[in-house]
């Protein structure tokens, strides 16, 4: 560990394969914000990605959907730069694409870029953690993005079914919320219950959005101490917070989501599902200790290698002799600091879908 002026050097490189050539530098600014520098001098396209740790589970009971509806509003203007279309219409003209996701404990943004236009890209980026704008007419409009984006997971069972898993957990439980949102419980109830949405988002930015819960990846062609010193410029004004775990978050890790049904919990419980397609899907999850403790060794990884394996003797091999399977896959679904959830899927055939009983 060494200080570069005001920046710590957590680590000037990583393990990697004698292959990689990149170059790597771990950091953390002045603001506590945590940054992995990757220096690449034939890259084709520079990128950056940010991950705030705060995610749906979050959300206040009353808004259902409001981490969502956040990291959409980030794009739409800031202090530095106000135009709505800014930042999308920059990248664009630049040969690059931007996306974000919002998670259950964290919300991700990123985009990448032709190297050229990178500094530029990354100092719009940088202020939608320092100063976004959250303007009257843009909070009004993208709920209708938000809306959509809903609408369009009402027609896919991925999201149906997850929904539907969610459903099942403790009442109270972080888990059990409806983390997309829609006009309904952004709009409409926080209407008629005399609650403004703007003013929510503000409180909400400045509940959950920290320097010291952030982490940021730079990958450029510019050499490591150039992409320190962007960094460093770009990101120091990021406010710091000094926010610790999130209450939900630590609820969440605190007591599993489902209970035993002698509790009235859900494990142990058969629940049969209609698909909008031509689906035949048996779906089996075990509620097992957390694996991110053990990130190292990653136990759960075996155990869906074994589940999953395809040799003879093997759980899928067995199901297609029977002519009961096509395909299987398992995995860890969903995890906190506190449990995980391990999944293992069996896409049916016609006849396996009659014996699923079995």
């Amino acid at each position: 560990m060494s200080d570069q002026g005001s920046v710590t050097v957590l680590a000037d490189d990583v393990i990697k394969p004698d292959s990689d050539e990149r170059l790597y530098r771990h950091i953390t600014l002045p603001n506590r914000l945590r940054a992995m520098l990757i220096s690449d001098p034939e890259a084709d396209k520079a990128a950056a990605c940010m991950d705030v740790h705060t995610g749906s589970l979050c959300d206040p009971p009353d808004l259902p959907g409001l981490a969502h509806f956040l990291e959409h509003m980030l794009f739409l203007g800031t202090e530095k730069f106000p135009s709505e279309g800014e930042y999308h219409d920059f990248l664009a003209q630049n040969g690059g694409a931007h996306n974000a996701y919002t998670a259950l404990e964290d919300t991700v943004y990123y985009f990448d870029i032709v190297p050229e236009a990178f500094r530029e890209a990354l100092d719009r980026f940088a202020q939608f953690f320092c100063a976004p704008l959250f303007t009257e007419a843009a909070t009004a409009r993208e709920l209708n993005a938000v809306d959509s984006e809903h609408s369009n997971n009402v027609q896919n069972d991925t999201w149906r079914l997850f929904q539907l898993s969610r459903s099942l957990a403790r009442e109270g439980h972080p888990l059990a919320k409806f983390g997309t949102g829609n006009l309904a419980t952004l709009r409409d109830a926080p209407a008629a219950a005399g609650r403004d949405v703007r003013a929510a988002l503000v409180d909400f930015y400045a509940a959950h959005y920290s320097s010291n819960r952030m982490t940021l990846c730079v990958y450029g062609k510019e050499s490591l101490d150039e992409l320190q010193a962007w960094t460093a410029e770009l990101f120091g004004p990021v406010p710091d917070r000094d926010l610790g775990e999130a209450e939900m978050l630590r609820a969440n890790s605190a007591v599993p989501p489902f209970g035993p049904r002698a509790e009235g919990g859900a494990l142990g419980t058969l629940v049969e599902a209609v698909p909008v397609m031509a689906l035949r899907v048996l779906t089996v999850g075990w509620q097992v200790p957390p694996s991110r403790p053990h990130w190292r060794s990653k136990p759960l990884s075996y155990v869906s290698h074994v589940l999953g394996h395809e040799s003879e003797g093997s759980l899928l091999h067995y199901l297609k002799a029977k002519g009961w399977a096509d395909s299987l896959s398992a995995g860890e679904s969903v995890g906190s600091d506190g449990w995980s959830l391990l999944g293992l899927s069996i896409e049916l055939t016609e006849e396996g879908d009659a014996c699923a009983d079995k």
